[in-house]
């Protein structure tokens, strides 16, 4: 939890669980993107991302 605590927007109005919320939707799409472009269903990508 340390590195996504790290990776928060230092000065922004949003808060916290906002930021997470953001973070989630952009890691959302990038798997959903990358499972569209290799041709695999998005939980392989997932499962891959998990474990870099």
């Amino acid at each position: 939890m340390g590195l996504i605590t790290s990776m928060y927007i230092k000065k922004s109005r949003m808060t916290l669980s906002q930021q997470s919320e953001l973070i989630k939707l952009f890691v959302a799409v990038a798997t959903a993107i990358a499972a569209e472009l290799v041709v695999v269903q998005s939980n392989i990508v997932i499962w891959l991302f998990k474990r870099v």
